[in-house]
């Protein structure tokens, strides 16, 4: 296959001048015009050793990120205004990515990435990673079309550790000349967002045709892996942000090879890969609103561009129209790579979206993953198993929107540390664990890890579903826990049912977890509400006797404040338990 861009260069100022006048391009100036105001900053590399000690990854990819943030809107503000100064300064920048031991994160410089720790910036080996390939496949593209105004040294310098980190060691994997790195295996995220980035590289940089064509054939072959990494129903074992993530890249990449191959390749084409691409439509709680399943950011937004650009790839709709738009919690353009800036600019005709279709009730039956919709709330409930890719123990767990807004929830990730994965101390904190999820404790356990703690979808249609949970609490002398959701729209109410038998005497508690507060208003009815932002009312309907505690859960949290943790827990020791919550939309 031949070079191919997806924006033209620089000179063509009818173009860029075009992309400069929209909505999108004011944005992207005025994010580039503030970034101009504060000099790049080459990460630490006493940093990068840091991690390692601290186990903090924090603190060196705070600055990492911000020079890619940086480079990604000087790289896009000199093409739509090619003023001195922005050109100076992302020559600036590809110095400072020229003089970098390694592109990779530091947690990606350890087992099992590498053998040794920091063998990359220690100059052992070169391994690549979902970051460092992602700068290749960006910086490349905004080379190409800004070289002939960018200083030849720094472009010379860059080019040479182009080579050096990406270029060559994943021309020479592909000749079966060296060992594969860790993610050209893997059946989740990594695969597709690697595998993404080296193709837009080989595609956009200047690297022999032979050579290109032998990564674009290695890369597209190993890509199917990723495929295989869904449930047979099409769900995303790795929760909705990794979706958005991993199939992300996936749909950018297919896009690109469409538009590069003159249509002949459509990845698209495929009905396994149709069927996928409708994840997000079926969770979708609202417009706005994801279940937080598994390790979700709180930030996440629902990927517009994704549908845009599969409904265009499958015949759907004649072109993309989505362009990223001014997030508004951060004032700062929608957070996209800088390859898939390119893609929407070169692309895109940026005329508007359409309407979201939402079903009343949808989801993935063989997982266990259900969502149902009325006209202004919606519940989606989650089955699955605990040892599904970035894992939480949150079997049976649920997130209840109204109006858009959540009001019970899943509290999504914790902070990434080089704790968070590939180790014994995953599960310690509360967010991973089922503590800070909405399922129950059973004679004082939490859920246990496992592919075997998995719920069992007994019954379900577009009003409810019932789950078997007992596999989860293993360990204790729990006999059966039936898990039960009843979905009454007309009368604006949902209610969750869970009954427990236990082979002895045994505690028993179930959760809530909101952001909001609670008091009491009757016996058995709880007011939970936020103030100022909303309130409903909870019914609760017991076998026994039970006491309300409350706790506020901030382990690691990345919400701006913590979550509150409602606990539920019968006052004696028995056999038997059943309790109910019903929760009011109305007064």
């Amino acid at each position: 296959m031949k070079r191919w861009t997806p924006v033209p260069p620089v000179e063509n100022r009818e173009f860029w001048g075009r992309i400069a006048a929209t909505e999108y391009g004011k944005m992207m100036l005025e994010d580039a015009v503030e970034y101009l105001a504060t000099p790049p900053v080459a990460p630490p590399e006493e940093l990068y050793r840091e991690s390692f000690v601290t186990r903090d990854r924090a603190k060196y990819e705070k600055v990492y990120f911000q020079l890619k943030y940086q480079a990604r809107a000087i790289a896009i503000g000199a093409l739509l205004d090619p003023r001195p100064e922005f050109i100076r300064r992302f020559s600036e920048i590809l110095e400072i990515f020229a003089g970098m031991k390694s592109w990779l994160l530091p947690a990606h410089d350890r087992y099992p990435h590498t053998a040794i720790p920091m063998s990359n910036v220690n100059g052992l080996t070169v391994t690549t990673d979902l970051v460092s390939i992602d700068n290749a496949s960006g910086l490349s593209i905004a080379i190409g079309a800004l070289e002939t105004l960018l200083d030849k040294e720094a472009v010379a310098k860059f080019k040479k550790t182009l080579a050096r980190l990406i270029i060559d060691p994943l021309t020479l994997i592909a000749r079966n000349r060296r060992p594969y790195d860790y993610w050209m295996f893997l059946d989740h995220n990594w695969n597709a967002v690697c595998y993404t980035n080296t193709i837009l590289t080989f595609l956009t940089a200047d690297v022999p045709e032979k050579d290109r064509d032998l990564v674009l054939d290695f890369s597209l072959e190993h890509l199917k892996l990723f495929l295989s990494g869904f449930n047979e129903d099409g769900y995303c074992r790795e929760g909705p942000s990794y979706f958005g993530y991993g199939f992300g890249h996936y749909t950018y990449v297919s896009w690109a090879l469409y538009e590069a191959s003159e249509h002949k390749i459509n990845l698209f084409a495929s009905e396994r890969v149709q069927q996928i691409a409708y994840f997000f439509e079926k969770v979708m709680l609202g417009e706005h609103q994801l279940p937080l399943f598994c390790d979700c950011n709180p930030n996440i937004f629902i990927r517009r561009d994704m549908m845009e650009i599969r409904d265009y790839l499958i015949g759907k709709i004649p072109h993309v129209d989505f362009m990223p738009y001014r997030v508004a919690e951060t004032g700062r353009p929608q957070d996209l790579n800088l390859a898939q800036h390119f893609m929407l600019i070169g692309n895109s005709s940026g005329s508007g979206m359409r309407p979201i279709k939402l079903k009343e009730f949808d989801g993935f039956p063989k997982t266990g993953v259900f969502t149902f919709r009325g006209d202004d709330f919606a519940l989606c409930i989650k089955g699955g198993h605990n040892q599904e890719y970035r894992n939480h123990h949150d079997v049976g767990s649920y997130v209840l929107v109204k109006d858009d807004k959540a009001l019970l929830l899943d509290p999504a990730a914790p902070r990434y540390n080089m704790d968070s994965f590939h180790s014994k101390n995953s599960y310690q904190n509360k967010l991973r664990n089922s503590y800070g999820h909405a399922v129950p404790v059973c004679d004082g356990n939490l859920q246990m890890s496992g592919r075997q703690s998995e719920a069992i979808v007994k019954e379900f249609n577009d009003n409810g579903v019932t789950y078997d949970m007992t596999a989860p609490y293993r360990n204790t002398s729990l006999t059966q826990l039936l898990r039960k959701v009843d979905f009454d729209r007309a009368n604006r109410r949902i209610t969750i049912s869970d009954s427990a038998e236990f082979s002895e005497d045994s505690e028993f508690a179930v959760p809530l977890i909101t952001f909001g507060k609670w008091e009491i208003v009757s016996p058995g009815m709880l007011r939970i509400f936020r103030d100022g932002e909303w309130e409903f009312f909870c019914k609760v309907d017991a076998s026994a006797e039970y006491e309300i505690t409350d706790e506020l859960v901030d382990d690691d949290i990345l919400f701006d404040e913590p979550v509150r943790r409602i606990l539920f827990t019968f006052k004696e020791k028995a056999k038997s338990f059943k309790i109910s919550t019903t929760f009011i939309m109305e007064k």
